[in-house]
């Protein structure tokens, strides 16, 4: 637990600098590149047995790898889970002689390569941006979904394509990334719709409704779902199916209804503060507005909302970033502050989760590299599957 609010410690001196305005330079800029490099490939990249997804990639990795030609690993990876997209990079790798390790190293670098390109187009300092993204996503994205990660990164490359006009690659890009991870198309979906030009009218009254629904615990969404299931394919029926089932299961609690509060003030403060006129930020509380409404009318349905949430929470807190330095000292002191305070609390909470053991302690593959023991990460990570497993028995699932 300790290692990983150590890594985040670590990023607080250069975030308060940014914060409070130091100039930047060329070696200063150089610097923290490398900071987030050795976090992404060395902490994340390298990690041994370590995490929630390792076990069941390096699984498929195997599978896909020993198929006979690769229409045989695309089968092996649709019958565990994985798309064409994924099944076809992993092959690939495989044909080159990757190992696993490698996989894993070579995944995280090309996130990195996309978080520097999505910091470069944002403007911000980059270890603003990474402490923020490590204390919300980090251990999440690059230590939990790999998957989801690959895709993510190619939605963020075609972001930025979007917003220099290249339709044509944003569209090659969303594509491609939903062939490694089906949702990818319902967020490039959501990245063209914050392109729409919302009058500040629109987004207040949309907000204030989707917020009285959720006050009154309707579920619209799930409503319309019930309305419409007899009309749907089956392979898409039996799933909603199943989200109806598992939404039935889901209570509110203290922390949901907290971390709702805080974004919705978070998006309360850039609404007010933000230049509608600058097109770049515009977009951004477009993409705040629509994630807002889909945590509030998705309420019951974290499966959705999660997933906007890994895309857009890193622009989304750019964008709180960019009104912030703006502001006089005394209140980019305080929400700078209090925003890095709150970042801080959410790590904590995670890795103190009674589920985090996967996590710690953390294993790096250097030291099998150097002689070292075994670890007992495989033995920990089938723990949390199991305990994970009776925990949504427990509660009805199936």
């Amino acid at each position: 637990m300790f290692f990983y609010i150590f890594l985040a410690v670590v990023l607080v001196p250069f975030y308060i600098l940014e914060v409070w305005g130091a100039p930047k330079a060329r070696v200063t800029a150089g610097f923290l590149v490398l900071i987030a490099f050795i976090y992404f490939v060395f902490v994340a990249g390298f990690r041994d047995d370590t995490g929630y997804d390792w076990y069941v990639y390096k699984k498929i990795y195997e599978g896909v790898e020993s198929s006979d030609g690769l229409l045989a690993a695309i089968q092996f990876g649709n019958e565990n889970g994985a798309e064409t997209g994924f099944s076809v990079l992993l092959y690939l790798l495989g044909l080159c002689g990757v190992s696993f390790w490698g996989v894993q190293a070579l995944v995280c670098l090309f996130n990195f390569y996309a978080f520097v390109r999505l910091n470069s187009l944002l403007g911000m300092g980059l270890v603003s941006g990474f402490f923020v993204y490590y204390c919300w996503l980090f251990l999440v994205l690059q230590m939990a979904v790999m998957r989801m990660s690959v895709a993510l990164s190619l939605l963020i490359l075609g972001m930025i394509a979007l917003l220099r006009g290249r339709y044509l690659v944003f569209a090659l890009l969303v594509a491609v990334s939903t062939t490694v991870h089906l949702f990818s198309l319902a967020i490039g979906v959501v990245v063209l719709c914050a392109k729409l030009r919302f009058s500040r009218t629109f987004v207040a009254s949309v907000l204030s409704v989707v917020v009285i629904l959720y006050g009154l615990g309707l579920d619209v969404f799930g409503i319309g779902l019930e309305q419409t299931l007899g009309y749907m394919p089956a392979f898409i029926a039996s799933k909603v199916e199943i989200y109806l089932r598992t939404s039935q299961l889901y209570v509110r609690g203290a922390g949901e209804f907290l971390y709702k509060l805080l974004m919705l003030g978070i998006f309360f403060y850039v609404f007010v503060r933000a230049d509608w006129r600058n097109d770049l930020e515009r977009y951004l509380v477009n993409l705040g507005f629509i994630y807002i409404v889909f945590l509030f009318l998705f309420w019951k349905y974290p499966v959705f909302h999660d997933r906007i949430k890994y895309f857009v929470l890193v622009p989304y807190f750019h964008l709180l970033l960019m009104v912030v330095m703006r502001q006089k000292i005394h209140e980019r002191g305080l929400v700078g502050m209090g925003f890095m305070l709150i970042s801080l609390a959410v790590l904590v909470h995670e890795v103190r989760g009674p589920l985090f053991y996967p996590y710690t302690p953390y294993y790096n593959i250097a030291e099998r590299w150097l002689g070292g023991q075994e670890n007992d990460g495989e033995e920990r990570t089938m723990k949390y599957y199991e305990d994970y497993n009776a925990q949504w028995l427990e509660s009805g699932g199936e």
